[in-house]
């Protein structure tokens, strides 16, 4: 509007300052998208093993992505079945993710982390704010690397090619769970792949500083693709071509998308607690526990202690159903707020050791190659037996407390000695 003013007043050098500013922003909008692009071909350079050009015969589908692998081009056809999102379906799931306002260092953060494997099979990362989906997706990666019959204990020995099929089944594997061993979902560029991601980061430097959702959304308008496979063998497969994609700035959001689908937009909302907040928070854009527990265990739930707590009136604090193949540990349950966190024995003691490691700001991965490192003598045993027992008498979530009223059951159902229950002056007890 205020351009439109200038027009008629006759403020023409106003309005060419303006439109000469927005022609520098794509500028360098441009001049960054190249250089990542660059990044990404020198990342995927071919190795000391020679890997095989795959072609496919051009055809009459619906699109074509044409997407560079590290042994020339890869093609590889966006059928009929593979969808794009309506404009109801994409506000939706932007909505969830970002809110109704976001800011745009948020969604550039967001749209300038691909799946990058570094030295030792490390995932690169080149943004704050996606540590949330690549350290899950490292520490799925690092179940399958490391827990396999070739690995020889040593992870600079490891070749690109390696770390990339464990990557892929890693992600699988996340997103089949997620799925509830029923199906999986992909989302992948409008092809060609790497003019999507310019235009995407074009229109997103040329935001306001503060955006609103429908500007978000027009900057990922026909731009996005999903499929759902019912077979896992399927949705494996198709991660052969994927992970191309996945490599690009727009990657890890990609992937981020895909569990979300794979789960259900509708079933990750009712496994929220709070559903008035996005699962990627402002003004940081830092990922939520719920995106993490979402791809450690198949749910988006917003706690990390076992089970359901019951808080009364009929309302529960959702956390970890079952045990998970990898964990989460946190460093907050230790430190002088670790009252405000419990950990629970399903995330503490996965069937693979390896960890998501969180803190108030970042999420790592510690992972051991011994699984004997998990071992209890009895006595430990014995104390998760009973703190077990203490846990769902404790109504505080996770405050480490019960009333003085539920003492007696607390020691019956954890066989403790009666003699040990005498009166109390307090009317809590802590553990």
């Amino acid at each position: 509007r205020e351009r439109e003013r200038g027009r008629e007043s006759g403020g023409g050098g106003e309005r060419m300052d303006v439109e000469e500013a927005r022609e520098e922003r794509r500028k360098q909008a441009e001049l960054r998208a190249a250089a990542a692009e660059r990044r990404m071909m020198m990342q995927q350079k071919p190795t000391t093993t020679t890997t095989t050009t795959t072609t496919t015969t051009p055809s009459t589908s619906p699109a074509e992505c044409v997407i560079r692998s590290t042994s020339g081009e890869l093609h590889y056809n966006l059928s009929s079945e593979w969808k794009s999102l309506d404009d109801s379906e994409m506000s939706e799931l932007f909505c969830c993710l970002f809110g109704s306002t976001c800011s745009n260092l948020v969604l550039s953060q967001w749209t300038s982390q691909g799946l990058q494997v570094g030295e030792e099979s490390i995932l690169a990362q080149q943004q704050g704010g996606p540590c949330g989906v690549l350290a899950p997706v490292q520490a799925f990666m690092t179940k399958h690397l490391v827990f396999n019959s070739k690995f020889g204990g040593d992870l600079s020995a490891v070749s690109l090619e390696e770390s990339r099929r464990a990557l892929k089944a890693g992600l699988c594997e996340a997103l089949w769970r997620a799925g509830n061993y029923e199906r999986g979902c992909l989302f992948v560029l409008k092809p060609p792949a790497s003019e999507t991601v310019g235009k995407v980061k074009e229109s997103i430097s040329l935001l306001e500083s503060a955006c609103s959702l429908d500007d978000i959304l027009g900057c990922f308008k026909d731009m996005l693709f999903c499929k759902t496979f019912k077979a896992r063998t399927a949705l494996r497969g198709e991660l052969d071509n994927a992970i191309e994609v996945f490599q690009t700035d727009l990657g890890v959001l990609l992937v981020l998308l895909s569990i979300i689908a794979s789960r259900g937009l509708e079933e990750v909302q009712e496994d929220r607690d709070d559903t008035s907040q996005p699962l990627i928070s402002q003004p940081f854009g830092h990922a939520s526990q719920e995106i993490v527990n979402l791809f450690l265990c198949g749910k988006g739930v917003t706690n990390v202690f076992d089970g359901d707590m019951d808080m009364g009136d009929d309302y529960k604090l959702k956390g970890i159903a079952s045990k998970t193949q990898v964990g989460f540990l946190s460093l907050l349950e230790s430190s002088s707020s670790g009252s405000l966190i419990q950990v629970g024995y399903h995330l503490k003691e996965p069937e693979y050791p390896v960890w998501v490691l969180g803190s108030e700001s970042h999420y790592t991965v510690l992972f051991s190659v011994d699984r004997s490192v998990q071992d209890e003598d009895s006595k430990g045993k014995r104390e998760r037996e009973i703190r077990k027992v203490f846990d769902e008498y404790d109504k505080s979530g996770g405050g480490g407390f019960v009333s003085i009223q539920d003492l007696p059951q607390v020691l019956t159902k954890a066989r403790c000695a009666e003699s040990l229950f005498s009166d109390f002056s307090s009317d809590i007890v802590t553990w």
